[in-house]
């Protein structure tokens, strides 16, 4: 009879890798959704997308996130000065 082991600590790095792939996602939707709906959205206009239980999990990260990529954006847009 051939004996198998099961490996609980793989089990729970893999588990734990998938749903911090989940988190990841919905922080970013989350954001996608804030730049989308612009500055000044709230949280109505977004619990009309998203659980509740989601944005007072995510939703202080997915601002910092939408803020983050808002200030890329923005840095990306403005032109560089010739030199004189």
């Amino acid at each position: 009879m051939m004996q198998t082991s099961t490996n609980t600590t793989f089990g729970n790095k893999s588990s734990n890798t998938v749903q911090q792939c989940i988190d990841a996602g919905k922080v970013s939707a989350i954001a996608d959704m804030m730049l989308h709906l612009g500055e000044g959205c709230t949280e109505n206009q977004l619990l009309a997308h998203f659980d509740r239980a989601d944005l007072e999990q995510f939703g202080e990260r997915a601002r910092s996130e939408a803020r983050k990529r808002q200030e890329r954006s923005t840095v990306s847009r403005v032109p560089a000065r010739r030199a004189a």
